[in-house]
């Protein structure tokens, strides 16, 4: 069900705010307006549904909302759990109401966010950035989930200023679990077409001290925090492209619509200065249009899988 109508944007309801103060404009899209942030998409109406019809996919494919064993910890009244990053707040909307006897609490830089109305009574949400520190005290949590934020968050900053603050307000016993997405593009299947996409993609994030590929080193960086007892990484490989039938299909449209819709962002931050040649940012979002349409049949022809990886961890 998609409920954009009874979205909570935060600045609109509070007069003593400017909306040109809590976002930007680019390219005739909504973003957060957080300097120091290194998040770079939209969150606005186009992007919320590329965000919930993410969710459902990602549910799909793990079939279920969570793999960490809590399910008996979540029925217990009292439960608190909390979601890093929640966009619009569909994990934990969705898990409130499975687990009405626990308490969930999702935060994200960008206040878009259900409706009061719309929110169920076990659930709150909280505008804030990971990266500031949280606003928790030591041992709150029973269970904290987080997931696609490798874009947002520097290769340095993962260890101290993410994986230990989570760390630090996770209860004892109580269990973190992060999902990240390995790179679509593998070593042994390059293609020009994969190669320059894959390649521009992984040195724009680089430019910003991001690593791209983060999700392949998080194991190490969790195993040099003594605090947790038990890591466990669990992947689930899934077809890209036509020839992986409806699954195949949707995980495809995924990078490919966050490519195709933020195709004038990326390119105005810089994400195609690779490609010398094209001088005018009309030029070069053109080219990267023609690129992603020609992407279905390069992924049919190779058939090769797309790695996502949740690591789990408990204190």
């Amino acid at each position: 069900m998609n409920n954009n109508d009874d979205l909570h944007y935060v600045d609109s309801t509070d007069a003593n705010e400017n909306i040109l103060d809590t976002f930007r404009y680019i390219g005739g899209r909504r973003f957060h307006n957080v300097m120091d942030s290194k998040y770079f998409l939209p969150n606005d109406i186009g992007e919320v549904d590329r965000l919930e019809g993410q969710h459902y996919l990602y549910r799909h494919i793990w079939q279920g909302n969570f793999s960490a064993p809590v399910h008996q910890t979540l029925r217990k009244n009292g439960a608190c759990v909390l979601d890093v990053g929640c966009g619009p707040g569909t994990w934990v909307v969705e898990m409130a109401y499975d687990f009405p006897s626990a308490i969930f609490v999702g935060l994200d830089i960008s206040p878009i966010f259900p409706s009061d109305q719309k929110k169920p009574p076990n659930a709150t949400f909280l505008q804030l950035n990971i990266l500031d520190g949280l606003p928790f005290p030591d041992d709150t949590f029973d269970f904290i989930y987080q997931r696609f934020l490798a874009s947002a968050i520097e290769e340095s900053q993962w260890k101290y200023e993410v994986i230990s603050e989570l760390v630090r307000v996770t209860k004892p016993g109580g269990w973190i679990e992060i999902m990240e997405v390995g790179t679509v593009v593998t070593d042994n299947i390059q293609t020009p077409i994969f190669h320059q996409v894959n390649c521009a993609l992984l040195n724009f994030l680089a430019s910003r001290d991001i690593n791209g590929l983060i999700s392949s080193k998080l194991g190490n960086i969790m195993a040099e925090i003594h605090q947790l007892a038990n890591i466990q990484c669990e992947v689930r490989e899934t077809p890209v492209g036509q020839w992986g039938g409806r699954l195949g299909e949707m995980v495809f449209l995924w990078p490919a619509n966050l490519l195709y819709h933020n195709s004038w962002v990326l390119v105005t931050r810089s994400l195609m200065s690779w490609h010398k040649k094209c001088v005018q940012k009309s030029i070069r979002v053109n080219f990267v249009l023609k690129l992603i349409g020609s992407m279905p049949k390069k992924y049919n022809k190779l058939r090769f899988p797309q790695n996502m990886k949740n690591t789990m961890l408990t204190m």
